[in-house]
């Protein structure tokens, strides 16, 4: 336990960083006697840091050897999905609670974008204590954990929540913070300020790459990279940064997107994942796979979902292809209340491929022909074999009680990023392998190519992008699939059914 109290300083004249001193032995030392796993594999052994978290931990803790304080108070570190991020972090939120480089009343906020996030941090951190040696010495509550015998806690944040209670932090760790987005920002802003308030203070982030909507942690990346190139003279500031060379392209092959893995993730053979990670780029959109494997920044806003935007789709088209209504099948419906259009998907699986059928109503001025819509899923009804249609109670409900009214088995889906991003994905790699075949119009096949993937912190779903494009048949599609592959699927046809020639 803490018998020594150290404070830290920017102030390292202009020695080197490298010929600074370290304590990150020290770090290691205590984290290896006193931490131990969290869930997963190693459960409860002892934590073993790697060489890369040996490394980073010797660069985080330069100190200048006049005065003993800690040169580093803002730390950026950058690694691809599977390095194990949140369990160092939390590990590492812990020496800086009861380790001896712990100042007197530590107050280490521990933030993530969401709640789930800010949960799967703060939670290994109180795993690590009740089932380790810290267990006597630290108690363990739902949300923070408290010194025994003196002031000094660790606490969950989430910035979903829009607080901005930071206190007087000593260290503010924040998880993935590319997902801190939009007015979570603030709440990143207003923590790290307060960090100004003790003069031991330290902010800690963890992350992977981001897209153009991470605004916040791009800040800080390009910040990093002008301190690295001498263009700006920050002692304090670190960024520790995992990715390939730019001229790397991960279609020349996968030896070339093992060379792009092992540069953003170091951990990635010692762990076993290289197998995992080569069959991801097969399975998710490019840009995707980059930005969680390679680390590397992209740029979505106006990029199709489908890689090769429509010539993927018309890839799918099988021309005459027909869902046959004398069997059954599913429809999902999409639409706003006004500026928009809206669209019905059929979807059928028949044989080893899903076939899909699109309609699609145009607004008079502002106003859609709504009685049209639901005269169109009556029609289907009435052939006895819908067996359900999917739709977003935001904005069908009252059609969508009207129609229930009449016998139709209407089931919601809300559109939230919880049912959207696995629908999203199961849908990209049913497309992607020719498992969704479509004798789609031009505006039905624009749509579902114009649909741009937009990041969020549970995952990627469809959006506008910024062009603003219609795309309601493409999300009624993502609706329909989920609905036709869920685990009770509807009977499946033996053939594709193919009308005219």
């Amino acid at each position: 336990m803490p018998v020594k109290t150290l404070r830290s300083s920017t102030s390292s004249g202009r020695r080197k960083a490298a010929e600074l001193p370290s304590y990150g032995d020290l770090a290691v030392a205590w984290i290896e006697a006193n931490v131990v796993h969290g869930e997963g594999d190693l459960f409860g052994q002892p934590f073993r840091c790697t060489e890369d978290q040996r490394r980073f931990l010797q660069r985080l803790l330069r100190y200048d050897p006049k005065t003993g304080r800690l040169v580093v108070r803002r730390a950026v570190l950058g690694r691809a999905k599977g390095w194990g991020k949140t369990e160092f972090i939390a590990a590492v939120v812990l020496f800086f609670l009861a380790g001896p480089l712990a100042p007197t009343a530590p107050n280490i906020p521990v933030a993530a974008a969401s709640f789930e996030q800010a949960d799967l941090l703060f939670g290994t951190a109180r795993v690590m204590v009740s089932e380790g040696p810290l267990k006597p010495f630290l108690e363990v509550y739902d949300t923070e954990i408290l010194m025994k015998g003196g002031p000094g806690r660790t606490f969950r944040v989430a910035a979903a929540a829009g607080t901005n209670d930071g206190g007087r932090p000593t260290v503010f760790a924040a998880d993935e913070l590319h997902e801190w987005t939009g007015s979570k920002a603030r709440v990143f802003l207003v923590i790290s300020n307060s960090i100004a308030k003790r003069r031991d203070g330290l902010v800690l982030v963890i992350s992977t790459a981001g897209s153009d909507e991470s605004v916040l942690l791009k800040g800080l990346y390009d910040y990093g990279r002008q301190v690295e190139a001498g263009e700006v003279d920050d002692p304090g500031f670190l960024l520790d940064w995992a990715e390939p060379p730019i001229e790397l392209n991960p279609h020349d092959g996968p030896d070339v997107r093992r060379e792009m893995a092992l540069a953003a993730n170091p951990h990635a053979e010692q762990f076993g994942t290289l197998e995992f990670i080569e069959r991801r780029w097969h399975e998710i959109p490019e840009h995707e796979w980059l930005r969680y494997f390679a680390n590397r920044w992209v740029s979505i806003a106006d990029e199709s979902w489908l890689p090769g935007g429509l010539a993927t789709w018309e890839a799918c088209r099988r021309h005459g292809v027909k869902v046959d209504t004398s069997r059954p099948f599913v429809a999902a419906m999409d639409m706003a209340l006004k500026h928009d259009t809206a669209a019905l998907r059929t979807v059928q699986a028949q044989g080893d491929v899903v076939v899909t059928e699109s309609t699609i109503w145009t607004p008079n001025g502002d106003v859609l022909d709504v009685a049209a819509i639901e005269r169109e899923i009556l029609r289907l009804h009435r052939t006895g074999n819908l067996t359900e249609c999917a739709y977003d109670p935001a904005y069908f409900e009252r059609s969508a009680q009207a129609l229930l009214d009449e016998g139709v088995n209407m089931v919601e889906f809300p559109q939230s990023p919880q049912r959207m991003v696995p629908a999203c994905g199961q849908a990209y790699e049913a497309i992607v392998a020719g498992r969704v075949v479509h004798d789609d119009d031009t505006m039905a096949a624009g749509q579902v190519a114009a649909a741009a993937p937009k990041a969020s912190g549970e995952g990627w779903r469809l959006s506008k992008g910024r062009a603003k494009h219609k795309i309601d048949s493409a999300i009624a599609l993502v609706m329909a699939i989920d609905r036709v592959l869920a685990p009770a699927p509807v009977a499946m046809a033996s053939s594709v059914m193919f009308v005219g020639g």
